[in-house]
Parts: structure tokens; C-alpha cells; sequence
């Protein structure tokens, strides 16, 4: 449900990134486009998920919490 905006277009990310899954707990983000990095950081930060996006000049890594009672 995660929307970024391109090219002024509300797109959902998975149809301007690739998503991946490195292992059980990380998420791994590449965009199609190199210069969509910031955009696609932005819009994770927005959704208020609670996840806090890495980026490394290429990729958006997300490293997801263990799961907790509380976060059930």
C-alpha cells in the first residue's frame, strides 16, 4: 500500500522497484531508476510503518524488528 510519486503520477512501489528479501528479517528496495532512491525512502518514512529505511546508494535496505506481543 506503500504509493510514490513518478514522473507526477501516484504509482505503487512494487511497479517502480524491485522488492526482495536477503534473508528472514531484511527487505532489500532497488528502483528501476537510480535517481527514484530518495522518493521511494521518502514514501516508507511516510507511511508510518515503523520501519527505518537504509540507503546505500544503489538499494533501500529495510531491516524489519523482531515481531513482539506489542507489534502483533
Amino acid at each position: 500500500g506503500i504509493l510514490v510519486e513518478y514522473y507526477g503520477v501516484q504509482s505503487a512501489i512494487q511497479n517502480v522497484s524491485s522488492i526482495s528479501t536477503p534473508d528472514a528479517r531484511t527487505l532489500a528496495v532497488k528502483p528501476f531508476e537510480k535517481g527514484m532512491l530518495t522518493t521511494i525512502e521518502k514514501a516508507i518514512r511516510d507511511a508510518n510503518l515503523g520501519y527505518n529505511p537504509q540507503n546505500n546508494g544503489e538499494s533501500i535496505i529495510i531491516a524489519i524488528p523482531p515481531m513482539t506481543e506489542e507489534r502483533r
